[in-house]
């Protein structure tokens, strides 16, 4: 916000160096390059073997705070729209932003349980799983609405091209690369770090699944997350990525793309007195609470002592880089307008 508009933006000289088209592309491509790292890692830390450990507590209080949050939220949002008498375009960005906040990204649970250095404890474990479970929800009905709009924006030739592409993706990803990592794995002595040259070939995959993607009109980091879930989990391979470019990607990139994302952002331009901005309010505090309500409700029930119950119900309704990174890229695509990006950053922060 000190480097945006609102901040050093106010000097003519700093606003004419800092926001010049080149430098836009250029801090714009760097942060998206970040980002796609981190949607990687996230992938690679992603157990999927977890489902099949998850309890029944974790996998109710993951999947209902995420259900409930929609449903709550989609009524509000039409219970809001229609007594402000919003404008279409205005209530499709409405239920774009109830939609992002009702979402638990595992990498922001992942990276919360990290800093609080929860990893290997009870309660960590718990809202991992949690997350995991919610994030495998939440993929499916993406993709499932992806599939919708995909047929209803397409000619059916084309629908099928990218039907097909991504299809062959997922089977090359699994029946292929997957195998050539556990191959990998084998290769290394036990003891023996990963040979660089295996390393920086799964990173170079991770972006050209990322550029593969984007190549047949979907988001380009689903790609890349595809192909961080295809890593083996655990130690040598995964934990190798991970310990190389984790310092990287949290330290620099990350924080360099939040940065970006902020400084495009004049916090001054927020009004109250505009009805949008009122009904983001509205629709962000019920759709919060409503998660935290529901994953609490479900925690109670099944008897989990009030405490780690309350620690457990803030960490699934945390707020982070994914919800930030997915503000930025609807505001990218035109739907969101600059009031309604402002507003929505504020939320998150």
């Amino acid at each position: 916000m000190i480097l945006g508009k609102a901040g050093l933006g106010l000097q003519a000289d700093y606003r004419r160096i800092m926001f010049a088209i080149d430098s836009d592309q250029l801090f714009g491509t760097i942060g998206g390059f970040g980002f796609q790292l981190f949607v990687f890692l996230n992938g690679v830390k992603m157990d999927l073997s977890l489902i099949r450990k998850t309890g029944r507590m974790a996998l109710c209080s993951g999947v209902l705070s995420m259900v409930m949050s929609v449903l709550f939220g989609a009524v509000t949002t039409s219970i809001v729209s229609s007594y402000l008498g919003l404008l279409e375009l205005d209530k499709l960005s409405l239920s774009l932003v109830m939609l992002v906040h009702s979402m638990t990204p595992f990498p922001v649970t992942c990276s919360f349980v990290s800093d609080l250095e929860l990893t290997h404890s009870e309660l960590g474990r718990l809202g991992l799983s949690a997350a995991l479970s919610s994030e495998l929800l939440t993929q499916f009905l993406a993709c499932n609405a992806l599939l919708v709009g995909i047929f209803y924006r397409y000619h059916y030739q084309g629908a099928l091209k990218i039907v097909a592409i991504t299809t062959a993706f997922i089977i090359l990803t699994v029946f292929v690369v997957r195998p050539a990592m556990l191959w990998v794995i084998k290769q290394t002595p036990e003891g023996r770090p990963v040979r660089d040259l295996y390393i920086y070939s799964i990173v170079l995959g991770a972006l050209v699944s990322g550029l593969i993607f984007h190549f047949i009109g979907l988001n380009m980091f689903l790609g890349s997350l595809a192909f961080g879930l295809a890593v083996p989990a655990g130690p040598p391979l995964a934990s190798a990525l991970v310990e190389k470019f984790e310092c990287m990607v949290s330290g620099v990139l990350v924080p360099f793309f939040m940065a970006m994302c902020t400084m495009k952002a004049n916090f001054r331009e927020i009004s109250f007195d505009k009805k949008l901005t009122k009904g983001t309010a509205i629709v962000v505090t019920v759709v919060s609470l409503t998660k935290f309500g529901a994953c609490l409700v479900t925690l109670f029930y099944y008897r989990m002592p009030k405490q780690d119950a309350f620690a457990l119900a803030f960490i699934i309704s945390s707020k982070g880089i994914v919800e930030l990174g997915a503000y930025a890229f609807i505001s990218e695509s035109g739907v969101f307008n600059q009031p309604l990006t402002l507003d929505a950053l504020t939320s998150i922060a």
